[in-house]
Protein backbone atom coordinates (compact mmCIF):
# COMPACT_ATOMS: atom_id res chain seq x y z
CA UNK A 1 0.00 0.00 0.00
CA UNK A 2 1.39 3.50 -1.26
CA UNK A 3 1.27 5.88 1.61
CA UNK A 4 -0.87 8.73 0.71
CA UNK A 5 -0.07 12.15 2.86
CA UNK A 6 -3.37 13.53 3.31
CA UNK A 7 -5.14 10.18 4.46
CA UNK A 8 -2.63 10.35 7.91
CA UNK A 9 -2.22 13.03 10.30
CA UNK A 10 1.05 13.62 12.20
CA UNK A 11 -0.15 12.05 15.20
CA UNK A 12 -0.77 9.17 13.41
CA UNK A 13 2.54 8.95 12.02
CA UNK A 14 4.13 9.60 15.39
CA UNK A 15 2.10 6.29 16.53
CA UNK A 16 2.74 4.12 13.76
CA UNK A 17 6.83 4.91 14.14
CA UNK A 18 6.92 3.75 17.57
CA UNK A 19 8.93 0.12 17.92
CA UNK A 20 11.74 -1.28 17.03
CA UNK A 21 13.06 -1.13 13.28
CA UNK A 22 15.44 -2.68 11.27
CA UNK A 23 17.30 -1.59 8.03
CA UNK A 24 19.51 -4.53 5.73
CA UNK A 25 21.93 -2.27 4.35
CA UNK A 26 24.40 -4.61 2.35
CA UNK A 27 25.78 -7.79 3.21
CA UNK A 28 26.28 -8.15 7.01
CA UNK A 29 25.34 -4.20 7.47
CA UNK A 30 22.34 -3.59 9.39
CA UNK A 31 21.14 -0.72 11.41
CA UNK A 32 18.35 -0.99 14.17
CA UNK A 33 16.51 1.57 15.54
CA UNK A 34 14.31 1.88 18.46
CA UNK A 35 12.04 4.96 18.47
CA UNK A 36 9.53 5.63 21.75
CA UNK A 37 6.32 7.07 21.48
CA UNK A 38 7.86 10.17 22.67
CA UNK A 39 9.80 10.61 19.76
CA UNK A 40 13.02 9.99 21.39
CA UNK A 41 15.26 6.91 19.47
CA UNK A 42 18.05 4.77 19.90
CA UNK A 43 20.11 3.56 16.92
CA UNK A 44 23.00 1.00 15.98
CA UNK A 45 24.72 -0.06 12.99
CA UNK A 46 26.07 -2.77 12.94
CA UNK A 47 28.14 -5.04 10.81
CA UNK A 48 30.62 -2.55 9.01
CA UNK A 49 34.18 -4.17 8.06
CA UNK A 50 37.04 -2.77 10.05
CA UNK A 51 34.85 -0.36 12.02
CA UNK A 52 33.08 -0.60 15.61
CA UNK A 53 29.45 0.04 15.71
CA UNK A 54 28.37 3.44 15.04
CA UNK A 55 25.62 4.61 17.80
CA UNK A 56 23.46 7.77 17.58
CA UNK A 57 20.91 9.11 20.17
CA UNK A 58 18.05 12.04 18.96
CA UNK A 59 14.81 12.69 18.44
CA UNK A 60 12.52 11.79 15.14
CA UNK A 61 8.87 13.57 14.42
CA UNK A 62 6.76 14.21 11.80
CA UNK A 63 5.96 17.40 10.84
CA UNK A 64 3.62 18.30 7.68
CA UNK A 65 3.85 14.52 6.62
CA UNK A 66 7.33 15.06 6.19
CA UNK A 67 9.88 13.15 8.78
CA UNK A 68 12.22 14.98 11.20
CA UNK A 69 15.40 13.66 12.48
CA UNK A 70 17.69 15.31 15.14
CA UNK A 71 20.48 13.99 16.19
CA UNK A 72 22.09 14.80 19.17
CA UNK A 73 24.57 12.21 20.22
CA UNK A 74 26.78 10.08 17.37
CA UNK A 75 29.36 7.92 18.14
CA UNK A 76 31.72 9.00 15.57
CA UNK A 77 33.97 11.22 17.50
CA UNK A 78 34.95 13.73 14.44
CA UNK A 79 31.05 14.77 13.79
CA UNK A 80 29.75 17.55 15.13
CA UNK A 81 25.69 17.49 16.76
CA UNK A 82 23.28 18.37 16.72
CA UNK A 83 22.48 17.71 12.68
CA UNK A 84 18.73 17.54 10.99
CA UNK A 85 17.98 15.06 8.49
CA UNK A 86 14.68 15.24 6.48
CA UNK A 87 12.44 11.94 5.21
CA UNK A 88 10.09 12.14 2.67
CA UNK A 89 7.43 9.24 3.66
CA UNK A 90 7.32 6.99 0.42
CA UNK A 91 5.41 4.13 2.14
CA UNK A 92 4.20 3.50 5.94
CA UNK A 93 2.49 0.86 7.29
CA UNK A 94 2.05 -1.49 10.53
CA UNK A 95 5.22 -3.37 9.17
CA UNK A 96 7.21 -1.14 6.82
CA UNK A 97 8.98 2.03 6.66
CA UNK A 98 10.23 4.09 3.05
CA UNK A 99 12.04 7.15 3.36
CA UNK A 100 14.12 9.14 1.16
CA UNK A 101 16.08 10.90 2.61
CA UNK A 102 16.65 14.78 1.49
CA UNK A 103 19.94 15.66 2.42
CA UNK A 104 22.19 12.47 2.93
CA UNK A 105 24.37 12.23 0.15
CA UNK A 106 22.65 10.58 -2.97
CA UNK A 107 19.17 11.05 -1.58
CA UNK A 108 19.27 7.93 0.22
CA UNK A 109 15.94 5.34 0.06
CA UNK A 110 15.89 3.60 3.38
CA UNK A 111 13.65 0.82 3.41
CA UNK A 112 13.00 -0.59 7.45
CA UNK A 113 10.79 -3.11 9.19
CA UNK A 114 9.26 -3.32 12.19
CA UNK A 115 10.35 -5.98 14.61
CA UNK A 116 8.69 -4.85 17.33
CA UNK A 117 6.05 -2.52 18.58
Amino acid sequence: MAYNRSDVSDANIQRKLTGTWVVDMTHDVRGTNIIHSDGHFEAQVSGIPDCANITTEGTLFAKNGILIETVTKFSPTNTSVPFVLHGHIIRLDDNELVVNWDNVPNRTVTTSRKVER
